[in-house]
């Protein structure tokens, strides 16, 4: 890969890697995917000499942070004449790809949505097609994999019967005791349609319950927005809510997607009257202040993005957000993983003292190293020991699946989960880490 092909005048890149070290290909990238790019930055991109350019690897890039639609939009509207005729064919094909699947799943959110009306169900959509229409204000520009619908709490089993009659089957097969623990441990569950297998997630939570930022079921029916899709109005969560969203799914997920990167940015560029007061007072409560800063500041020095004085003051005042980006940002890059260690079958040397440490080394460290920037992010002593428990101790429906226990021995799921989770990330051959 080439590293500096750039004209002298035209500025680098807000990447927190050293200048003499980023490669041609994602200083491209990151200016193509500026949601919108003014006639002054795209006049700016033509003044690239990409002579030498790695272009399987860009298009790796593109296809790994879901971006190729919004490349293709603006690689099509530059002309330049350095993008190889085979690069820009296959940009080409997963737009039109995009598109087509886009279409069919707002296709799909319209039908639902007026299906739970009739059924007097309450609902409202997040992500999907609504982020697209009200960030980036283009149903195809954003890619997204499926649908999210919220409903209330108590609503969850009428909507599940709803979606069970539309050909929909939910990820897990609870009895009625244990779904309705589920209901009060977990936030989601997952349906994919029998035929067409198209995925929806029903959340009856924004976020996973227990945690000092997740809000109230309530708050997220308070003065919701509305996104007109072929015609239909479709309730969704107003502007502010869903960038305290945005930015706390991206801190769960550890910010691995660029493309989380860029929704902040075009939501915060497509809604000119966003109530930053409001966010201010909600901030804390609702997703901690780091979560929030650290999503405005990789979108400011990775995009551009232009934030107010107001906002400026938050970022100024947390000292560990470079270094956290720093740390988002060597992630991003890593599109392949990297090889795991292997090992033998299980030998009875292990338990005389033989035990390779060295070889699941790299196992633990990965294990545990996955969420370091969302631990960074929770603020609390409180919240960091909710984030163990849930993710070491408390049983999931997984175990419920995996062992059956009659109800009296239901106490045993607790020591199973951590169990299971050691199978799962050590003893496995190929671990699915």
């Amino acid at each position: 890969m080439t590293t500096t092909v750039f004209a002298d005048h035209v500025p680098t890149t807000g990447s927190f890697l050293s200048p003499g070290t980023i490669p041609a290909e994602l200083q491209l990238l990151l200016r193509l995917v500026q949601p919108h790019l003014e006639p002054a930055q795209l006049e700016q991109i033509r003044w690239l000499h990409p002579d030498n350019l790695d272009w399987p690897y860009f298009l790796a890039l593109a296809d790994f942070h879901h971006l190729a639609p919004l490349l293709y939009q603006h690689l099509s509207t530059l002309k330049l004449a350095c993008v190889p005729d085979e690069a820009l064919a296959v940009l080409h094909g997963a737009y039109l790809a995009n598109a087509q699947h886009s279409v069919r799943l707002s296709a799909e959110l319209v039908r639902l949505v007026q299906l739970f009306q009739a059924a007097g169900v309450p609902v409202l959509s997040f992500k999907g097609p609504l982020l697209a229409q009200q960030a980036y204000g283009n149903l195809v520009l954003r890619q997204f994999l499926d649908l999210d619908l919220l409903i209330p709490p108590a609503a969850f089993v009428p909507a599940r019967a709803l979606l069970e009659a539309e050909g929909y089957d939910p990820q897990y097969a609870l009895s009625p005791a244990r779904q309705a623990r589920y209901l009060q441990t977990g936030y989601e569950m997952s349906f994919w349609h029998r035929q067409h297998g198209l995925k929806l997630d029903l959340h009856w939570s924004l976020l996973p319950k227990g945690f000092s930022f997740t809000p109230p079921a309530a708050l997220s029916w308070e003065q919701p927005d509305q996104v007109r899709l072929f015609g239909q109005a479709i309730p969704t969560l107003r502007p502010e809510k869903l960038l305290l969203f945005l930015c706390a799914h991206g801190a769960k997920h550890n910010w691995l997607g660029l493309n989380w990167i860029c929704d902040i940015a075009a939501l915060v560029g497509n809604q000119p009257q966003l109530d930053w007061p409001w966010l201010e007072t909600h901030r804390g409560p609702l997703a901690t202040g780091r979560m929030l800063d650290l999503g405005l500041y990789l979108a400011q020095h990775l995009l551009g993005l232009n934030l107010p004085p107001l906002v400026q003051g938050w970022l100024a005042a947390d000292p560990t957000l470079a270094a956290l980006a720093g740390q988002v940002e060597q992630a991003l890059w890593a599109v392949k993983e990297a090889p795991r260690p292997t090992r033998g079958p299980v030998s009875a040397s292990w338990f005389r003292g033989g035990w390779p440490w060295q070889s699941y080394q790299a196992h633990l460290s990965g294990w545990y190293g996955r969420d370091r920037v969302y631990r960074a992010c929770l603020e609390t002593r409180a919240n960091r020991w909710r984030h163990w428990y849930a993710e070491t101790v408390q049983p999931t429906p997984l175990e419920w699946q995996s062992l059956a226990l009659p109800a009296p021995f239901s106490f045993l799921y607790y020591p199973f989960r951590p169990a299971r989770l050691v199978w799962r990330y050590l003893l496995k051959k190929s671990p699915n880490c």
